[in-house]
């Protein structure tokens, strides 16, 4: 943490760091996700009103998505 600076959910993951996810598939695995990572994108990687700048709820880059988990709506 004292590198990444990524110590609470939704914190951007600055993209010059590496993750486990592209660590493994640089072994030559294919890491899979099922749900997602409470990572938000970059935001200097992206376009300004970019979808994913407005969640967290985002896929840590290098993980293949095989079931999304979205939020469910809140009761009431």
């Amino acid at each position: 943490m004292m590198n990444h600076r990524v110590v609470v959910n939704g914190t951007p993951l600055d993209q010059r760091h590496t993750n486990v996810a592209l660590e493994a598939r640089r072994a030559g695995y294919e890491p899979t996700l099922f749900g997602y990572t409470d990572q938000s994108v970059d935001p200097r990687t992206v376009p300004t009103g970019d979808a994913r700048l407005l969640s967290y709820q985002g896929v840590l880059p290098g993980f293949q998505q095989r079931l999304v988990m979205d939020t469910p709506p809140a009761l009431e």
